[in-house]
């Protein structure tokens, strides 16, 4: 059992520590995959092959219902445009050479932008078992909140105000891509130590950059490492690891118990 003490801050990812990735992520890959492929297939073969690409560029591996916790899934929008783009434009110079780049862009980013007047971010986002009330008692407990995620601002206020959180989060991260710059300035921002902060993070590069910004770090299984792959993931960087954001425990003094 690990025990972190002068811990001021509990900073948190969002998907797959309190919001579900599988509840959210994987049905938006799988519907931008579809209208993507909808949009520029000519055949139901190359249809087919158009999804199975752009749902491969996201890191997600239908077979083994595996995800790359690396993976572009796990990145800002621009990366996820540019690896759908990247596929589309593959897949589709195979069958037709006089194909630009050009239109990979222009195609992937209508269909993004019709993913996301057709799904509800906030409808969708669901908690993961035990994790609201927990940031609830963490707050109760006296500590800053805040929340550090690649996806963007408005998405991740939404689930906040859906879940009835957001007062007792004093800071966020959102919409670029993770480093332990961004990490610190953060800190910076609710006014804290780095030294001083705990992150919770079911991605192997977060807890990597949080570590390197001098955090506490907790890795959870709750995301999209497999418990089979935990040690080999986060052995690296996490203090400590655990099933889901739910098993942190609190000793009354202000201290995290992992």
């Amino acid at each position: 059992m690990q025990e972190f003490s002068d811990i001021e801050a509990v900073i948190l990812d969002k998907d797959g520590v309190f919001v579900s990735f599988d509840n959210l992520w994987l049905r938006i890959i799988a519907y931008r995959a579809q209208i993507i492929a909808e949009e520029s297939a000519e055949t139901s073969p190359m249809l087919v092959s158009i999804r199975n690409a752009c749902i491969r560029a996201m890191g997600v591996d239908e077979d083994t219902e595996s995800i790359d916790p690396d993976g572009p899934c796990a990145m800002p929008e621009a990366d996820i445009r540019t690896a759908l783009a990247t596929a589309l434009y593959i897949t589709k110079i195979e069958h037709d050479p006089s194909y630009k780049w050009k239109q990979a862009f222009t195609t992937v980013d209508s269909c993004i932008a019709r993913a996301h007047q057709d799904l509800n971010h906030a409808e969708m986002s669901e908690p993961i078992s035990g994790s609201v009330e927990k940031i609830k008692e963490l707050s109760e407990q006296g500590f800053k909140l805040g929340v550090f995620t690649a996806d963007d601002e408005q998405n991740a206020e939404a689930a906040l105000e859906k879940f009835a959180i957001k007062d007792l989060f004093s800071g966020m991260q959102a919409g670029e891509f993770k480093t332990s710059d961004n990490y610190s300035a953060l800190c910076k921002r609710m006014s804290v130590d780095p030294k001083k902060t705990l992150l919770v993070s079911d991605s192997p590069h977060d807890i990597k950059v949080a570590k390197e910004a001098g955090a506490k770090t907790i890795a959870v299984l709750s995301g999209v490492v497999e418990e089979s792959k935990a040690e080999e993931s986060f052995a690296d960087h996490s203090d400590s690891i655990l099933k889901s954001l739910a098993e942190l425990k609190l000793d009354g003094k202000k201290k995290v118990v992992a």
